[in-house]
């Protein structure tokens, strides 16, 4: 890309100044204590919501205004739950927030993710943490909705609930060597004798 705009900037007899500001490192996941985390979660959750919350939730996913919400709901309860009856996943896909805990996946190509920048601490030890829904689904993040439903109680309790699932998983890492022994092995076999280099260049400094 960078040749590409020095080119272009060769074509046109114009000056090409690269400001490079930020950057991130690929997440890698530690399976052990993902999967350590996951039974936390279950320990935990699912959030436990009043007839009022959930009215609110479909309240704000109902005024979003976006083409086939459903269907895609739809296909994505399909894809995370194979095993449940149609009436299942149609009454998951219709709710305003998803309460049912998505299945862990481990995948070279996930979809709907977003980026982090714990990327760069994962390449440096075993790393893990946890995505709670607590908003409006189907809805974008950074959008209105998120903003909305950011103030409510749906969104204080999962933070709650995220909180004690790290707490847990803090604890279980601090009391039980082997998980450490197995997260220690996982990362290593993960790495398979890469070292982490920072992907800003060095002579990049903070603004």
């Amino acid at each position: 890309m960078v040749n590409i705009a020095k080119g272009a900037a060769l074509m046109t007899d114009t000056t090409l100044h690269i400001d490079f500001d930020s950057a991130c490192a690929n997440y890698i996941p530690n399976h052990p204590l993902s999967e350590a985390m996951d039974a936390n979660l279950d320990l935990i959750g699912p959030l436990q919501l009043t007839p009022q919350e959930l009215a609110f939730e479909k309240d704000i996913q109902e005024h979003s205004a976006q083409p086939g919400l459903i269907d895609k709901l739809t296909a994505r309860t399909k894809e995370a739950f194979p095993g449940k009856t149609p009436e299942e996943i149609s009454e998951i896909a219709n709710s305003g927030i998803a309460l049912p805990k998505f299945p862990l996946v481990f995948t070279d190509n996930p979809k709907g993710q977003g980026s982090t920048d714990v990327g760069d601490v994962s390449w440096c030890t075993p790393t893990t943490y946890v995505a709670v829904g607590f908003e409006p689904q189907g809805m974008s993040p950074h959008s209105w909705q998120w903003v909305a439903n950011g103030k409510s109680s749906v969104a204080h309790k999962g933070l709650v609930l995220g909180a004690k699932t790290i707490a847990l998983t803090a604890y279980d890492a601090l009391t039980n060597p082997d998980l450490i022994k197995a997260a220690r092995e996982a990362f290593e076999q993960d790495l398979d004798g890469a070292t982490y280099t920072s992907v800003i260049p060095p002579e990049v400094v903070p603004h």
